[in-house]
């Protein structure tokens, strides 16, 4: 009975990822049928991300742990809402204090359109971050228990990063024309690497809260506020994640009173 249950979650990691790999490319294949209009490509990107979501959550509640576990709660909400709003805000201020003393047009400071804001924050960031970080770095650490806490860890970053990497090369050859040659795929799929390990690191520190990372990735491909590609976002809020992840240990570290260990002025029973 326990190996067939470890079989059929195999099988369900598995066809998540087949599954994840063949959806873009059937998706932007039906895509190029229609007429180029920037709405219609929202909507795609929309109902696509909403497969990816669906994939997500089904093999999530069928195979590794409960969604509460990764944040996705009204607590994992409120939490990442929290951390969201101080750093953009940080962020906001920064930027514009110094692109006033520059004398750039106050317009400048906003780049992203907001139906690009609106598809990215609520579709392609939650929907990407459930299924990378949610449901495969968590699986595979959970596989590679057995090497050891850390370097489960680092193994599961790793092949969750690479993953995540090589799942947009059908967005970049279809919308960008990427050409599928070596020196291409490396300078597309490095960059796209390294930010798989920056999200599975915030997802990581964050307590594994998929909505804080998910609403972050949508942040940094369609930013509220500054240009696309700016790393410097990425600092703050890795910053900011250690400061609520070292709140969270202090707090979770300093003994009960009396007053609360008994319930309040009732006597021990």
């Amino acid at each position: 009975m326990q190996e067939q249950n470890k079989q059929h979650k195999i099988t369900i990691f598995l066809a998540a990822i087949i599954a994840a790999y063949l959806w873009p490319v059937a998706l932007f294949s039906v895509l190029s049928l229609f007429p180029s209009t920037t709405l219609l490509k929202y909507l795609f990107t929309a109902i696509g991300s909403l497969v990816i979501l669906a994939i997500a959550l089904f093999a999530i509640r069928n195979d590794t742990v409960s969604l509460e576990e990764i944040g996705w709660s009204q607590e994992g909400l409120q939490q990442a809402l929290k951390i969201l709003a101080v750093g953009w805000g940080l962020w906001a201020i920064l930027i514009v204090s110094i692109n006033f003393k520059m004398g750039y047009p106050f317009r400048e400071n906003f780049e992203s359109p907001l139906p690009k804001i609106i598809v990215h924050w609520l579709f392609v960031g939650i929907a990407e971050e459930a299924l990378f970080r949610g449901y495969i770095l968590v699986k595979l650490i959970q596989v590679f228990t057995r090497i050891g806490r850390v370097w489960s860890k680092v193994a599961g970053i790793a092949l969750s990063s690479l993953l995540f990497a090589t799942y947009h090369i059908p967005q970049r050859v279809f919308v960008h024309g990427m050409a599928l040659t070596p020196d291409a795929l490396m300078g597309q799929m490095i960059p796209l690497f390294l930010s798989g390990t920056l999200l599975a690191w915030l997802f990581l520190r964050s307590g594994q809260n998929v909505l804080f990372v998910g609403l972050f990735h949508g942040g940094m491909n369609a930013p509220p506020i500054g240009r696309t590609g700016d790393l410097a976002p990425v600092f703050l809020f890795l910053v900011l994640v250690e400061i609520f992840a070292w709140r969270k240990r202090k707090q979770a570290s300093v003994p009960l009173s009396p007053h609360e260990t008994t319930g309040g002025n009732h006597p021990p029973c």
